[in-house]
């Protein structure tokens, strides 16, 4: 099981992305830039991990996906009930529970988005779809080769949670070897 989110968040990581903005002349703090982005896509966050928490997995169908991914933390932090109210009106699953997970899963986000982990545990790949931009790149690609830059020029230190996955991986060996 991966340390981040999914593989995308390891080139989220502060160390790196603070380097790639001091580079580009951009003065707001990479943890209000990450914040920023991860907050557009607070909604289906929310609800993959209510979703994933419920006794039998909850079905993240079309609707349901597309009415979450609209709702941005401001939204739903400026009327969470109302908000969480329009996303349990389209789930498939049983109401008492998924309100409870979504409540749940909406304080869990409020802490998330205000600790030093957000970079690994936010939506990785719609962030960093998103993110290019606040630190002064074009596109994605740019991105991934400006953090992979940095950790192989020693500008930022690699996340030891990409090291620590890097080891086990180099450590597997085919059966009956």
């Amino acid at each position: 099981m991966l340390p981040v989110h999914e593989v995308e968040n390891y080139f989220l990581n502060p160390s790196a992305l603070s380097v790639i903005a001091a580079r580009s002349g951009v003065a707001t703090p990479v943890n209000q830039i990450l914040i920023d982005c991860a907050d557009r896509f607070a909604g289906l966050w929310i609800v993959n991990r209510a979703m994933i928490r419920l006794p039998e997995a909850g079905d993240l169908h079309r609707t349901l996906r597309q009415v979450a991914g609209e709702m941005t933390w401001g939204v739903i932090d400026s009327a969470r009930g109302k908000a969480l109210e329009e996303i349990l009106s389209v789930t498939r699953t049983e109401q008492h529970e998924t309100a409870r997970l979504l409540r749940e899963s909406a304080d869990a986000y409020a802490v998330l988005r205000a600790s030093d982990n957000l970079w690994m545990h936010c939506m990785g790949k719609e962030v960093l779809g998103v993110l290019p931009r606040g630190v002064g790149l074009q596109s994605v690609e740019a991105l991934e080769q400006n953090v992979l830059a940095c950790w192989r020029d020693g500008h930022a230190q690699r996340p030891e949670e990409l090291t620590s996955i890097s080891k086990y991986i180099d450590s597997l060996r085919p059966v009956g070897r």
